[in-house]
């Protein structure tokens, strides 16, 4: 048995039988519960995550613009280290 992972925008990521292990079942765990609760996930706000996010500011205050409305480009996101 094996299984695989589709993405929005950039096709699927094959899983195949020997990479689900017990560390892969306690993540899946982990997020399905997340998905699974009533009360919504902690936000994790910065440039690096904010920029992967479609939620608008108008949705999320919390969120960190990283587009540049006068350029019309994404403004370099810092990456924590």
């Amino acid at each position: 048995m094996s299984g695989c992972v589709l993405y929005k925008t950039c096709g699927k990521s094959d899983i195949p039988v020997v990479a689900i292990d017990d560390d892969f079942k306690s993540k899946v765990t982990y997020f399905l519960d997340i998905l699974e609760s009533s009360k919504p996930p902690e936000r994790t706000i910065s440039d690096a995550e904010c920029s992967f996010c479609d939620i608008t500011s108008d949705d999320c205050p919390d969120r960190k613009d990283v587009y540049d409305m006068d350029s019309g480009q994404n403004k370099e996101a810092e990456i924590p280290l």
